[in-house]
């Protein structure tokens, strides 16, 4: 597995950089960190539903939810 800016991956650094971008999706983002199971179904439609220039490039199933998760909780 190669490593992005820091990240396991691309699709991983991706999702996480357009969701620090986003005051309101990152404060509900971090309202959900306690419930794994939650945060990754809404991050998932977060993705899909999201208006930006990568969206349809990133592979939510190579998105390392946990790692998304961790950056949340340290900040």
């Amino acid at each position: 597995m190669s490593r992005y800016n820091g990240w396991s991956n691309w699709d991983t650094w991706e999702c996480y950089l357009v969701l620090s971008n986003d005051e309101g999706g990152l404060a509900y983002a971090t309202s959900l960190v306690d419930d794994r199971k939650e945060f990754e179904t809404w991050l998932g439609d977060y993705v899909r539903q999201a208006n930006w220039d990568y969206r349809d490039s990133i592979c939510f199933g190579d998105v390392y939810v946990d790692e998304i998760i961790e950056a949340l909780i340290e900040e």
